[in-house]
């Protein structure tokens, strides 16, 4: 909940961080609110830069997490059920961006926004946002969709 608020956090864009210390050791925590990566280093040091770790476990992380091209975006279209439930989603792209029917009605219609591998962000009620993560099985083939704590699953695939 800090890290949302940002309190008691340093800015250093892309990252949030916070550290602390006690004599003869020292840590820090930091985040990537967009990519919602972050790591934790623990040190039994007073004297730790960690700004070269930091990069490195930067430069390490975020190209596996950083958004995809829109290309392959084909990959994601299809209708998704909710499991347990009767409610249905469908999925697809127009114009070489992703689109969603999931609170069609409600808010409006706006293309889904790469957050990530397999993740993406829509409009939601308000300032909110929804997040899409896809799950893919060995092969890479989209399985379902969780939204939040709801599961979706993938019924169909395009022709």
């Amino acid at each position: 909940m800090m890290a949302s608020f940002r309190i008691g956090w340093k800015p250093d864009y892309p990252f949030v961080f916070h550290e602390g210390a006690v004599l003869g050791y020292r840590c820090i925590m930091v985040f990537n609110p967009e990519m919602k990566i972050r790591w934790v280093i623990l040190t039994n040091t007073s004297e730790m830069d960690f700004s070269r770790f930091n990069r490195y476990f930067s430069e390490l992380l975020m190209p596996v997490f950083a958004a995809r091209p829109d290309s392959g975006l084909q990959r994601f279209e299809g209708l998704y059920k909710l499991e347990g439930g009767g409610d249905s989603n469908r999925v697809q792209v127009e114009d070489v961006q992703l689109f969603s029917s999931y609170l069609a009605g409600v808010v409006p219609r706006t293309p889904l926004s790469g957050s990530g591998n397999l993740r993406f962000k829509g409009a939601g009620r308000g300032a909110y946002t929804v997040g899409y993560e896809f799950v893919s099985d060995e092969n890479g083939n989209i399985r379902y969709q969780n939204l939040g704590q709801l599961k979706w699953i993938r019924l169909e695939k395009p022709e």
